[in-house]
């Protein structure tokens, strides 16, 4: 029979899932919002500002891939610990 309890590894995966759907759906698209403003905002002449709001666009979307990609690994391993009892 396999070990069904959980690691401590796995637990701190568990609780911050709902971290991660703040970061999916409420910071990474504020950051890149933030970021096209400031990149559209900004003139021709303000290049220091226009990188940053491109930086902080990529940023914010980067943060919702790669929260997203966790958070369905997690709830991958959760379903198949659930399958396996």
């Amino acid at each position: 029979m396999r070990n069904l309890t959980l690691t401590p590894e796995e637990e701190i995966l568990y609780e911050n899932q709902p971290i991660r759907l703040v970061d999916i759906f409420l910071l990474g698209p504020l950051m890149a919002w933030m970021g096209v403003e400031t990149y559209r905002e900004a003139s021709k002449r303000e290049k220091g500002k226009r990188t940053m709001g491109g930086a902080m666009a990529i940023m914010g979307l980067l943060t919702v891939v790669h929260n997203g990609r966790n958070y369905m690994r997690v709830e991958e391993l959760r379903r198949g610990r659930h399958q396996a009892r």
